[in-house]
């Protein structure tokens, strides 16, 4: 991030370390979702978890929209 802030987006390696970076963010985010899942079934009832699946595709939804 601080080499990106420090950066012109017309410089040539703005996009390679863009891309780098997005792939950091996008595989810490698999690896919180894996574990919050993860903990989510083993603490929460079959009636709980299937809630909180259709509150979160509502939400999905919402902001697809949005």
């Amino acid at each position: 991030m601080k080499e990106l802030m420090a950066m012109n987006p017309s410089d040539d390696n703005f996009g390679v370390k863009m891309d780098l970076l997005m792939d950091e963010v996008t595989r810490h985010i698999a690896m919180d979702e894996e574990e919050m899942f993860h903990e989510a079934r083993r603490i929460l009832p079959d009636y709980q978890l299937e809630e909180l699946g259709v509150e979160m595709q509502r939400r999905k939804n919402t902001l697809k929209i949005a």
